[in-house]
């Protein structure tokens, strides 16, 4: 597994055990991005642009966290993003591409709400 793939799921169980058999009462957002610089080579046959790439990304760390993680599918919402660094032109000695721009980032959305009612719910059935 990847290192950063793990981290995430280290990450995730933590929070699950902090509700002793239960999953997370969270999301991850995990956001697929690609650089301004026209698809080439192989990825025009695969991809109908850097969008598509993109989200090609996105879908597939989100498969790996299911898959290797066992984080359920549903709390789980793949998007794409724009290129944050690639400029709209391309200056002469700029690098061939923006690594920056060719990314998967993974955001963790955790309902403190939910975590508050489910604790009281817990400790009120408890106490019964």
């Amino acid at each position: 597994m990847h290192a950063r793939v793990e981290a995430i799921c280290r990450r995730w169980h933590a929070k699950g055990d902090d509700h002793v058999g239960r999953a997370p009462r969270g999301m991850l957002l995990v956001i697929g991005s690609a650089d301004r610089l026209p698809l080439t080579g192989a990825l025009v046959g695969r991809y109908d642009s850097n969008v598509g790439l993109a989200r090609a990304r996105a879908e597939q760390v989100k498969s790996r966290l299911a898959t290797d993680c066992g984080v359920p599918r549903q709390q789980m919402l793949a998007v794409i993003a724009g290129p944050a660094s690639t400029p709209e032109r391309r200056e002469k000695n700029e690098p061939a591409g923006f690594p920056d721009d060719r990314s998967v980032v993974v955001w963790a959305l955790w309902n403190a709400a939910a975590d508050a009612a489910a604790a009281t719910a817990t400790a009120a059935h408890a106490e019964k």
